[in-house]
């Protein structure tokens, strides 16, 4: 009975050896599938960068890989998305001109690095913009009008948790501030459960760019 279960056990690996393939497997032709993800099908492409305020090496070179590729890639119909962090090292108070001058010059050179950058920004705030509360907040986001003809650039704005922002007839792009959650003085109230967002839409059929170091809580 043991050299019959051998048996059976050997031929199956034989068998299920000989099915295995290590080229990879496509549902539709390796060409087909490159025609279909060529740039002229990309409705909006998305480019996430986090802690890029940071005063390191490495944020530095991670913003000017960003730039360089946006150069080469640079569309109208591309966002660039700040995910926190970005005016640092603490972010702009309401009395502390020393630390708002160090967050101006954070933010400056991430947006000089955008400078030729054809589509649109959008600057979501992180640890680092909450460290003033929600006056910094207004601080930052006068600061970005001024650069942006009056546009909000940050989002959500108005310290508020959660903002929805149209991107086309297809796509809706809701930005949540994680940061908000923890921040002193404020919490999940009903501000939230009493707004319905529609979200019919997704960021299906974009091209997604993942450059940074990662988002912050």
């Amino acid at each position: 009975m043991n050299r019959i279960n051998i048996f059976i056990t050997f031929v199956a690996t034989v068998l299920l050896s000989g099915c295995a393939t290590y080229k990879p497997q496509y549902k539709l032709p390796p060409d087909h599938l490159s025609e279909a993800s060529s740039l002229e099908d990309i409705d909006k492409s998305f480019y996430l960068i986090g802690n890029a305020g940071n005063d390191t090496d490495e944020a530095s070179r991670i913003m000017q890989s960003l730039g360089n590729y946006i150069a080469e890639n640079n569309s109208k119909d591309s966002y660039v998305l700040f995910l926190g962090n970005s005016f640092s090292p603490k972010g702009m108070h309401s009395k502390d001109k020393k630390l708002n001058k160090q967050a101006e010059n954070s933010m400056q050179q991430q947006l000089d690095a955008l400078k030729d950058f054809k589509g649109k920004i959008v600057v979501l705030p992180g640890n680092s913009e909450w460290k003033g509360g929600v006056d910094g907040l207004e601080l930052e986001e006068d600061f970005l009008k001024e650069r942006f003809d009056g546009e909000s650039i940050l989002q959500p704005h108005n310290g508020c948790p959660l903002e929805g922002i149209d991107i086309s007839d297809e796509i809706y792009l809701l930005a949540f501030d994680t940061q908000w959650r923890i921040a002193p003085g404020l919490g999940f109230d009903n501000q939230v459960l009493s707004h319905g967002f529609n979200v019919t839409g997704g960021i299906a059929g974009s091209d997604y760019h993942a450059l940074g170091q990662g988002t912050s809580a």
